[in-house]
């Protein structure tokens, strides 16, 4: 199975940032005050494509053998923390990948005091993972209930129905992130930087997902 190792420079396509002083120059008023959607650490779309696939295949290698907290109790402290700070844990991971991002100094002092109990990162990338697991099962609902009203529109108005509860509560959840970041952009954010070759984010974590899927191949063969 492929990873994506890519080292950390600035000459690295992988890795590219999007950002250009020649092009904020050019940038009318208007550009101004729309709000900067991140979408990727390069611009290839079947990479972006790549990493939300890890991302969803780690989650499920990890689900299956975690032992760390049953899915039916999760940690409220995680919890809290995630759903208050979702956004601005994303732009700490985010920083790390572009100097250039704004520092938080507020969010690093709240990280302070989680660190004295928990592995603020690793809480923080299961979460995203769990996330972007969910937003890609909505996407490709969405996507399915797309391709079959084309050929069954009035069944389709009917599972709209049924199904407007989920979608409702779906959107409710992401919507604050999604206002930050796409979900092929924040999953190969995580896949950039746990992968970086100077300093992995979450190394122990990585360990775990790799030979989660050692077990689950060898399971499957």
């Amino acid at each position: 199975m492929a990873t994506f190792d890519p080292p950390r420079h600035r000459g690295s396509s992988f890795l590219h940032r999007h950002r250009s002083s020649s092009s904020s120059k050019s940038n009318t008023r208007t550009e101004h005050t729309k709000p900067t959607i991140f979408e990727g650490t390069d611009a290839v779309a079947r990479n972006r494509k790549v990493a939300v696939h890890r991302i969803v295949e780690a989650h499920a290698a990890l689900a299956s053998g975690s032992t760390r907290q049953s899915p039916t109790s999760p940690d409220p402290v995680e919890s809290n923390l995630m759903r208050l700070n979702e956004v601005r844990a994303f732009r700490h991971f985010l920083r790390m990948w572009d100097h250039n991002v704004a520092p938080d100094p507020e969010f690093d002092h709240v990280l302070l005091a989680y660190r004295e109990d928990r592995d603020f990162e690793r809480d923080a990338i299961e979460h995203f993972f769990k996330r972007i697991d969910t937003w890609h099962k909505n996407d490709e609902e969405s996507k399915a209930v797309s391709k079959k009203a084309n050929k069954e529109r009035k069944k389709v108005e009917k599972h709209d129905k049924s199904g407007k509860v989920l979608k409702e509560e779906a959107a409710s959840q992401d919507q604050l992130l999604e206002e930050c970041t796409t979900m092929e952009g924040l999953a190969q954010l995580l896949w950039t930087l746990m992968h970086d070759q100077r300093r992995p984010l979450a190394p122990q974590l990585l360990s775990e997902y790799t030979e989660a899927m050692k077990r689950r191949y060898k399971m499957n063969s």
